[in-house]
């Protein structure tokens, strides 16, 4: 958190506008809540990427990983953020696996 205060004085002082923060990484044991990280920084939550192993064997394999699992949640996650910058409304559905995970918190 320290990291990003310092880039968002630096980003000020140089006049940049900042659109917003992006919360990476986050599971759902995190006891980080967006709207108090938003109130800290003082900017809006873009929005929120969840951890997924599924980033590293994308890392790994030098491919995105929206390309190497596109319906996945944390694709998903991603299309989110995207859409979000390009002021649009997604129209993102979650695969049958990301579901029943998610149903049955796996």
């Amino acid at each position: 958190m320290s990291d990003a205060l310092r880039t968002k004085d630096l980003l000020g002082e140089k006049n940049r506008n900042i659109l917003g923060v992006v919360l990476n990484r986050i599971s759902r044991k995190d006891q980080i809540r967006g709207d108090h990280v938003s109130l800290f920084m003082e900017l809006p939550i873009i929005g929120m990427i969840r951890d997924d192993k599924r980033v590293r064997k994308s890392i790994e394999s030098k491919n995105p990983v929206v390309l190497n699992y596109p319906k996945s949640e944390v694709s998903t996650d991603f299309r989110r953020v995207a859409y979000s910058l390009l002021d649009r409304e997604p129209n993102l559905t979650p695969a049958l696996w990301d579901r029943l995970r998610g149903f049955f918190r796996l």
